[in-house]
């Protein structure tokens, strides 16, 4: 056992003989799921989350290059800036009053607690509280989830390199699984 493992990837050695996958998911909409469907579960997972006119949020994503962002050290201040900015806008919106939000940065904790320090000075801990708004890496989100999730890839031109490993990719499906809408 390793800090970037997992109680299930300890099951899946002890336990190899009986393993089950899973074939259904609820927890998000089926365009948000499909990359860990194709990716992680060979197009064998059923989505079957489906939300209410009133929960659905279209489009269910949204990919974004910040184009100001750049890369130092473990952080993305342009990155951190355009999610603060987007969370300021999802929780003045009267539609999203009741959303629960989550940040997931995919390289560590430094850029979350970046979000984090710079979403205390500018939302209201009551607002913090009412969506449930949570920063951290994908280890932090490991089996819980939020209606929306902005992920922080804390990427930028010359500044990144190959994600491919099995712990990289454990945290993409993590990441990329937390949203329900």
């Amino acid at each position: 056992m390793t800090p970037e493992r997992s109680i299930y990837d300890l099951c899946k050695i002890v336990y190899a003989d009986s393993q089950i996958m899973l074939r259904e998911h609820f927890r998000s909409v089926a365009p948000i799921i499909e990359y860990s469907k194709r990716e992680f579960y060979n197009h064998e997972l059923k989505p079957l989350r489906l939300p209410t006119k009133s929960e659905r949020l279209d489009p269910p994503l949204i990919d974004v290059i910040v184009e100001d962002g750049y890369r130092n050290q473990k952080e993305n201040m342009g990155e951190a800036r355009f999610i603060v900015d987007e969370i300021i806008k999802i929780c003045d919106e009267p539609a999203m009053l009741h959303r629960t939000i989550g940040v997931v940065s995919l390289l560590g904790n430094e850029q979350s607690r970046k979000i984090w320090e710079m979403l205390q000075q500018e939302i209201s801990p009551d607002v913090i509280t009412r969506h449930k708004i949570t920063c951290g890496d994908a280890l932090t989100f490991q089996g819980k989830e939020r209606d929306i999730t902005l992920i922080s890839m804390v990427a930028s031109p010359g500044s990144h390199a190959s994600m491919t490993a099995l712990p990289y990719q454990q945290r993409f499906n993590v990441a990329f699984s937390r949203a329900r809408d």
